[in-house]
């Protein structure tokens, strides 16, 4: 690309000084067609007159032109151009061709339409007319540019350049000969080619295209699209609190019978009495963890690294939490899931016509308020269950019956996707107790050999209690909609 620059300007502006011929011209159009038409032919060609009659020899190694007659700043300019022109290789003279050709055109019928506009007498004293002159050379070298840029527009789409000068070598085999060897005046055809890639579309334009990596367009400020994937929608909504106890205990009052009860009772009478005992339970924290193993590198180079593997692990460490204490067994390293000790309607007494969900939501809500169990209730649904209890109609009117079916008293009805389709969770947010114990953390650390290898280790963990008193067993209802229906249908 260097060589190409320096050639065009140098040849431009050297062409000046080479003979007399060109320097007699004031017309600075004339200087840059006849040096881009000296430029387009014998750099694709192989030959051609420079400026003051210099012969030029191609070999394919070299190209070496006949300096005889030359000197002082001419010969230097001469001997400069040679040593630069051997540089360039094939594809800059075929890039440069059409590139030359069509503006050589362009110069030289701007040139021409200007000489109409002068005085016709002054130009001949000036250029002179016979054919060795300034003016018929030029006018010849305009002609035959206008053809070979007609040519190019009207040539063969199937012939690529290096198979159109392969062509042009083939047909002019014994006029090259010659010139090789020496002999001047050979007849020579002129090369006509034709413009590539017209018209340009990208398809043919931005070839060799770079394929970006993801931290070259993180960093470029594009966004980073998280997976859509199951949230933990049962832990995020619960209600929780925080506690520095590893093991946390609590005491359930108990009532057994026979524990007595109060009395009406006459004068002098003894009075009834009653006992009741205490019962401790306790909690002991569960640890959950997460790691993943990163190479220093990355988080040095890739702005925001260590808020994505934040990010990561913060989800997959609640997303074993929310199964754990929706479906997990008790153990010593893992809480007891909702799930496991969640009561199945079995309240009689209630009775509707055609029973929907919003039905069996209200009686699993009267479930539980007879069981005494007060405050906000919450009810996990799974997205269609929800959708179809808020499309049923009327089977007549085709009337939605359940327009307000979110609206339950003292209830709040919440969609989540980790609820099977066809069951209904639930429960009295009192009665869940989770207690943080530690709270989630990140630390990036070294393991093993990791530090030779420079990788490094993150770890995120939770501890955490999760559970319930006895005393308020019936504050967790899971069922299947079919079965609650079933029991509230009327005969």
């Amino acid at each position: 690309m260097e060589n190409r620059k320096w050639y065009k300007n140098y040849l431009i502006n050297g062409c000046r000084q080479v003979g007399d011929r060109v320097r007699m011209i004031e017309m600075p159009t004339l200087y840059t067609g006849a040096a881009l038409f000296a430029v387009g032919v014998f750099m694709l060609l192989g030959f051609s007159d420079l400026a003051a009659g210099a012969a030029i020899a191609v070999s394919p190694f070299a190209i070496k032109i006949n300096k005889e007659g030359l000197e002082g700043d001419n010969l230097k300019f001469v001997e400069l151009l040679e040593k630069r022109i051997s540089g360039i290789n094939d594809a800059d003279i075929k890039t440069l061709l059409a590139e030359d050709m069509k503006l050589a055109v362009r110069e030289a019928t701007k040139m021409l339409d200007n000489l109409k506009e002068v005085d016709v007498a002054k130009l001949k004293e000036l250029l002179g007319e016979d054919e060795k002159g300034v003016r018929s050379i030029l006018l010849k070298q305009g002609e035959a540019m206008a053809k070979m840029q007609t040519n190019i527009e009207k040539a063969e789409e199937h012939l690529s350049v290096r198979e159109m000068v392969k062509d042009w070598q083939t047909r002019n085999k014994e006029s090259i000969a010659k010139i090789l060897s020496g002999e001047r005046n050979v007849n020579l055809t002129p090369f006509e080619t034709r413009a590539l890639n017209s018209p340009m579309t990208p398809a043919n334009t931005l070839t060799n295209p770079i394929t970006l990596d993801a931290a070259a367009v993180i960093r470029q400020g594009a966004p980073v699209m998280d997976v859509r994937r199951i949230q933990p929608t049962f832990w995020d909504y619960i209600t929780k609190g925080s506690t520095n106890l590893e093991t946390y205990p609590w005491v359930n009052k108990k009532i057994s019978p026979p524990s007595g009860a109060a009395a009406f009772i006459g004068p002098g009478i003894a009075k009834p009495g009653i006992s009741f005992e205490f019962e401790v339970q306790k909690s002991n924290a569960k640890k959950v963890a997460v790691s993943t193993k990163v190479a220093q590198e990355l988080l040095d180079d890739l702005d925001g690294m260590t808020s994505y593997i934040t990010g990561e692990l913060e989800y997959q460490l609640k997303r074993a939490v929310n199964i754990a204490i929706m479906t997990g067994t008790l153990s010593a390293t893992s809480p007891a899931g909702v799930r496991t000790y969640s009561q199945q309607f079995t309240t009689s007494g209630l009775g509707v016509n055609n029973p929907n969900n919003w039905d069996s939501a209200r009686a699993v809500l009267a479930q539980i308020r007879l069981a005494f169990i007060d405050g906000p209730v919450v009810m996990f649904m799974n997205p269609i269950d929800m959708a179809n209890m808020e499309m049923d109609k009327a089977t007549t009117s085709g009337a939605y019956t359940s327009i307000n079916a979110k609206s339950l008293p003292g209830a709040t009805i919440v969609e989540d996707n980790n609820i099977p389709v066809g069951f209904i969770q639930a429960i009295a947010l009192d009665a869940l107790k989770t207690l943080i114990y530690k709270g989630f953390a990140v630390k990036f650390g070294w393991e093993n050999d990791d530090f030779t290898k420079n990788l490094l280790t993150a770890i995120g963990e939770m501890r955490f209690h999760s559970f319930y008193s006895s005393n308020d067993a019936a504050a967790f209802v899971y069922d299947d909609f079919a079965d609650i229906k079933s029991q509230i249908a009327n005969p």
